[in-house]
């Protein structure tokens, strides 16, 4: 069997691809922060921002969940920790939705 060639992947749309995941990682890793500041060092300011500490633990599930995805998306990874991401994305996502529902 002979091996598929791979397909050409122009630099510039690599480069953008790569730019966009970076850019959406730190802005993730930055709301995560932040979100975490807020429900733990200043759970006084939450209510100003018309936030309960349960609407805080889903947004800081949710943004576990972006992580994990954009984790997925990276080529870098083995095939088995892709999969492990994807997965774990989607359990925390459910673990969000179920924080909700309480």
């Amino acid at each position: 069997m002979t091996a598929r060639p791979k397909p050409r992947v122009n630099p510039r749309e690599r480069s953008f691809v790569r730019g966009l995941l970076f850019g959406i990682n730190v802005v993730a890793t930055l709301s995560l922060a932040a979100i975490l500041t807020l429900l733990y060092l200043m759970p006084d300011r939450l209510a100003q921002y018309q936030m309960n500490a349960q609407m805080a633990q889903m947004v800081t599930l949710q943004i576990v969940s972006l992580l994990l995805l954009v984790a997925w998306l990276q080529r870098n990874l083995s095939a088995t920790w892709r999969a492990f991401t994807l997965g774990a994305a989607f359990v925390v996502l459910a673990e969000s939705w179920l924080v909700a529902l309480t």
